[in-house]
């Protein structure tokens, strides 16, 4: 099932590196394309603040950001907005080779990952799922379906951008987790090239190819191609995934003041090998804990994961001469998604290994989902001071439509030991067929208010509408909706002085729910609120920005099982889970050669009975990754490391008899080198958990799913 249209990505890495040479007979190479990150050209920065993000990594060198939109859709400084913010720069997924969204995540503070699957994450923060990604600040669905983007190929990201507690004024609908914004690469204004091809442990080969800078002389029209293949095997039996990545976007100055973009954003993920479920039995069936290999799978030689999506989008974005700007954003996403697996349920015999209740299933998925956004911002003047104001409006209505294929035949799994599933036949015509539309829409408004030279108010709200309708078998089976759910968001920023500011942040989020009561009316979002508190600080000419922060996450609305009504269960409103600590951050470059992120995060969870809750989180991590220049100039040398450390997670009841699943603390521990060994080439070699360390990420089932062990990762990059 790895049939794949490499075609496409061969040909468009050969024109990539084809065109290199008209390219650059156009327009040199400046300072600032090389590799040496402490020499930028400042044509370089002055033309990324030139646009309207200010925010963008790429060419800094740093592991913090100026500027970010995430939380408010104002562009402000981590300093200046009123919630725990984080994000993990272009240059920290280059230095660590962090490859995908995942990877990303979990070097981030307040993060965990949470991988129970080889092809699924389920990420979380502050002890709730992540349930959506936004994409250039688009909302999509990601958590609870086969089909998200948190395995998305960073390639084509400048940034990862991290809102911690409840952040629903520009997404809408979520939990009080945190929004996650995969914010693409651009087009530059001078010309930047790269290839490169990586080599690494389990037969790992990745190619990519980064071409960007102006097509027309005068510079009004700009493209940039990125194109990226990636082949592994894996430490699990089975396993093996390829996944390609091909994204192209132009830009077009109409006038002085406005611009035009549009591009595809193609990414395609094959695995043969995929698992469903945890890959690894914790218990036997008489109560007894396993011990086996981190090799050990559920997955077989016939189970099949392929995920490929597309997405369209095209941005128009103008800035008036009073210092407002507007943007229009429109997206299109179209995916496609098979799937062919088992999964096993029960607890195998210790002496036979047999016991496996095995759940075949065989689906396809076609998704699609499409996205506009509009807004407008910029100064106004009031009572004599000047205050920001941004009003938008967005809307996604997604459609995702599933069909499963019945198994004609059910071989027995028979023995874990001698493990060699048989194929099963599936039906080629779907039996069961399952479609679902979501609409949502809102009007969001922010304004950032100048109180007083040190004192500044952010005050925000957002009224929503959502709806959901549901079909099984062609049949119509359900419809609800939710209007005028009104989001508020607010805080305050006290600048101490020109280093240190003190805030308070309050922000809320809905989530919608299907549950009934006993009227038969459908239950009221599940609505979390954030509290947020602390002292921010930005140093050495805010290239470093550092946090310490309490926060509260409160949960209302959940549903709780109420009576049997005509053989329907039904549902009242109660209150939920309480989740409350603090988190201490710092990042950016302390000095001219050393660039540093840090992060620790404690939390305490527990429901409407006080008794302790989301156990299977840790409630301590920590997070610290760094590079140093050991030599600088026309031979630099660049070596880092990174820790991930987290404390114990354990899961109730997950054994035949009641046992418990528990993991202890640990950290992995990861290094990197890099090394220029020609003025544009340079060679780099990643060495992740070093120390071989043996654990298990999450207990999300009732199985477990191992890190990867010790591996290594080597690159050769050439800039042009």
């Amino acid at each position: 099932m790895l049939q794949r249209n490499k075609w496409v990505l061969t040909a468009s890495l050969v024109i990539a590196s084809a065109s290199t040479t008209a390219l650059r007979a156009e327009e040199a190479p400046t300072a600032g394309q090389s590799n040496d990150v402490t020499n930028l050209a400042p044509v370089t920065v002055t033309a990324e603040k030139g646009a309207l993000d200010e925010s963008v990594t790429e060419n800094t060198g740093s592991y913090t950001t100026s500027n970010m939109r995430s939380a408010t859709g104002l562009n402000l400084a981590p300093r200046e907005t009123p919630q725990s913010v984080a994000v993990i720069t272009r240059q920290q997924m280059d230095d660590f080779a962090l490859n995908d969204v995942a990877a990303a995540l979990s070097q981030t503070t307040g993060v965990s990952v949470n991988q129970a699957e080889s092809d699924r994450a389920f990420p979380s923060a502050r002890g709730f799922p992540i349930t959506h990604v936004q994409i250039d600040g688009t909302p999509v669905e990601a958590q609870s379906s086969v089909e998200g983007d948190f395995l998305a190929d960073t390639a084509i990201y400048d940034r990862v951008e991290v809102v911690r507690g409840a952040a629903g004024l520009l997404s809408g609908a979520g939990n009080p987790s945190a929004a996650i914004n995969l914010v693409r690469k651009r087009p530059t204004r001078t010309f930047q090239g790269s290839t490169s091809l990586s080599a690494g442990s389990w037969d790992k080969y990745r190619a990519e190819t980064d071409l960007s800078g102006p097509l027309t002389e005068n510079g009004h029209i700009r493209g940039r191609l990125v194109a990226a293949y990636q082949g592994n095997k894996s430490y699990m039996d089975f396993l093996h995934q390829q996944r390609e990545v091909l994204y192209g976007i132009g830009e077009i100055d109409l006038t002085e003041n406005t611009t035009l973009s549009f591009g595809l954003d193609y990414q395609n993920l094959g695995s043969d090998g995929t698992t469903y479920g945890e890959p690894v039995p914790l218990f036997f069936s008489n109560g007894q804990r396993t011990d086996f290999s981190r090799s050990t799978t559920t997955g077989t030689d016939w189970t099949v994961w392929d995920k490929k999506r597309s997405i369209y989008f095209a941005d128009l974005v103008h800035q008036f001469a009073n210092g407002w700007n507007a943007k229009l954003s429109v997206s299109h996403l179209q995916g496609d998604y098979f799937g062919r697996m088992q999964y096993l349920s029960g607890y195998i015999d210790q002496d036979t290994g047999t016991g496996f209740n095995s759940s075949l299933n065989s689906f396809s998925v076609d998704r699609s989902q499409t996205g506009v956004n509009l807004f407008a911002s910029g100064p106004f003047e009031f009572m004599g001071r000047e205050h920001e104001l941004i009003v938008g409006w967005n809307r996604a209505r997604e459609t995702n439509d599933r069909e499963w294929y019945d198994p004609v035949t059910r071989p027995d799994p028979g023995s874990f030991y001698d493990w060699d599933y048989p194929r099963p036949v599936f039906d080629e015509q779907a039996s069961r067929f399952r479609k679902a539309t979501t609409d949502q829409s809102g009007y969001y408004t922010a304004a950032r208010l100048s109180v007083t030279d040190a004192l500044a108010v952010v005050a925000g709200v957002r009224v929503s509408d959502w709806e959901r309708e549901e079909w099984v078998n062609k049949q119509k089976t359900d419809e609800y909706s939710h209007s005028d759910e009104v989001t508020p968001y607010g805080g305050v920023i006290y600048d101490i002085n020109d280093t240190y500011s003190l805030y308070a942040g309050y922000s809320q989020i809905f989530n919608p729910q299907s549950n009934r009561d006993v009227s038969n009316q459908v239950l009221a979002p599940i609505e979390g609120t954030s509290y947020d508190a602390g002292i921010k600080a930005a140093f050495l000419n805010e290239r470093v920005n550092a946090s310490l922060s309490v926060f509260r996450i409160e949960q209302d609305n959940v549903a709780e099982p109420d009576r049997m009504i005509d053989g329907e269960q039904r549902y009242r409103p109660r209150e939920g889970v309480v989740s409350k600590g603090f988190e201490a951050e710092v990042s950016g470059e302390v000095t001219p050669r050393a660039r540093l992120y840090a992060g620790y995060t404690h939390r305490e969870a527990e429901d409407a009975e006080g008794e302790a809750a989301l156990t299977y989180e840790p409630e301590d991590m920590f997070r610290l990754s760094g590079t140093y220049d050991l030599l600088d100039g026309p031979h630099r040398t660049v070596v880092g490391g990174a820790v991930r450390w987290q404390g114990d997670i354990y899961k109730e009841n997950s054994g035949p008899n009641g046992e418990k699943a528990e993991q202890g603390s640990y950290a992995v521990v990861d290094l990197m080198a890099r090394q220029e060994l020609l003025p544009d080439l340079t060679a780099s070699l990643n060495l992740n958990n070093l120390l071989d360390r043996t654990y298990y990420t999450t207990f999300v089932y009732n199985g477990g799913f191992y890190g990867a062990p010790r591996n290594a990762e080597v690159k050769l990059q050439y800039a042009f």
